[in-house]
């Protein structure tokens, strides 16, 4: 007997029981929002007229004022309400985990607009996918100093890790984030819910969190919290060091509360230019994500060894990954900051996965990457403010540290702006 066969299948069976629960609790804990029908979906009670324009809508249901704006974005479109804004995400969160990409053309017109409403989206049909971004403000004199006081601690263990991670240009922030929102907000209408992950900061050019229908706020402390509560409880409580490690964070999304399964992760200096069509990153018929390989990095990710352009995820995949291989997910998680054994997060990913969980396309106009330089960043400024048919655009911060100017600063801000000049509905 194929003892290894064995085991996979025990494990195998063990998941399905673990799933089985797990839907079971979440179904209790839905009753306890919202009346179901038999089928499973949602009753609305005396549903809205159809004739009310969503902005009227809006006002009618929660009996509040509307500001003078001229757009139908919910923020926008009713008076901070604190209560409300975090019912209607709560109320979001429920059906999103009800209809998904697998059987959103079936869902009910009531149902369809109240998730419109309650998620901040203009289109349920559309809306289908989570995004998440890692960010800090390395600018930050407070952020500084913590991260500075870390790299002295673990040079004392490992001079390597302090090496490879002091560049300023690893964290310095150039406002890119901003952009990455607003293109994601213009120009992708597949994405849902946009989830920040950061560090007790939050950017002063957007509204609080809470405040917020589409953005969610993901702290370090309740990412791991919600890692060590599934996977390590008996850690829960332990000590632990400051995280500078993006692939550490990224390895930690699946432990998101109420993330849609197929999910797009993105740095804050990556974004939409153009408007990009579902198709292009997703194909509703194989349900499989497309990955977009830079020519520039094809050789090195046959070797598992660097990026692609988009960063597509999937719970399951991951979830499964520190189910079966948890020694390597956790010698990873336990890096404070990069160390040179990490793999770069996607390709490893995606490795796992390929070829049942994703499919690789390449075509003119995919992408606009480069690394921002002393001598190139103006050149690429124009090009990125003058393209109007790229899909996508990473401007990665590779400029040396003697460079970036005040002068330099508002160049690449003014860049940025005139490419990206629409606030989004969760500005300030």
């Amino acid at each position: 007997m194929n003892t290894s066969s064995t085991g996979n299948r025990a494990l195998l069976g063990l998941l399905a029981l673990t799933l089985v629960a797990t839907c079971i609790r979440f179904s209790r804990t839905l009753e306890d929002f919202l009346p179901f029908s038999s089928d499973n979906t949602i009753e609305i009670q005396d549903p809205l007229p159809l004739k009310l324009d969503r902005d009227t809508e809006i006002a009618e249901i929660f009996n509040t004022s509307i500001y003078e704006s001229d757009t139908t974005d919910v923020e926008t479109a009713i008076e901070v309400n604190l209560k409300t804004i975090q019912e209607l995400k709560a109320e979001c969160d429920i059906l999103a985990a009800i209809w998904t990409v697998k059987n959103i053309a079936d869902i009910p017109d009531s149902d369809c607009r109240r998730m419109e409403i309650a998620c901040g989206i203009n289109n349920c049909h559309a809306a289908l996918f989570d995004a998440v971004v890692t960010w800090v403000n390395g600018s930050d004199a407070s952020w500084k100093t913590n991260y500075g006081n870390g790299i002295r601690y673990v040079a004392n263990l490992d001079s390597t890790l302090a090496k490879a991670s002091s560049a300023d240009s690893r964290f310095r922030d150039f406002d890119q984030l901003k952009y990455t929102l607003r293109s994601i907000e213009d120009n992708t209408p597949w994405v849902r819910r946009i989830y920040i992950i950061t560090d007790n900061q939050w950017p002063v050019y957007l509204r609080p969190a809470d405040q917020a229908l589409r953005i969610r706020y993901v702290s370090h402390t309740d990412l791991f919290d919600n890692y060590y509560n599934t996977m390590r409880p008996e850690l829960l409580t332990s000590p632990r060091l400051p995280c500078f490690n993006s692939i550490t964070l990224e390895l930690l999304t699946p432990f998101i509360p109420s993330l849609s399964n197929v999910y797009l992760n993105l740095n804050d200096d990556t974004g939409f230019l153009n408007p990009t069509p579902l198709d292009f990153v997703y194909n509703t018929t194989s349900e499989k994500a497309v990955l977009r390989l830079w020519s520039w990095y094809d050789s090195n990710f046959q070797n598992g060894m660097d990026k692609n352009a988009l960063d597509w995820a999937k719970l399951d995949l991951l979830l499964n990954a520190w189910h079966t291989i948890p020694e390597v997910m956790e010698s990873i998680v336990y890096h404070p900051f990069r160390h040179q054994t990490d793999p770069t997060t996607w390709p490893f990913v995606m490795l796992l996965g390929y070829p049942t969980h994703y499919e690789s396309r390449s075509e003119e106009n995919e992408i606009l990457f480069n690394k921002l330089k002393k001598n190139s960043y103006q050149r690429l400024l124009t090009q990125m403010k003058e393209d109007t048919v790229t899909k996508m655009l990473c401007l990665n911060d590779d400029m040396e540290d003697d460079a970036v100017t005040p002068e330099v600063f508002d160049e690449i801000h003014e860049a940025y702006q005139s490419k990206f000049p629409k606030k989004a509905s969760f500005e300030m």
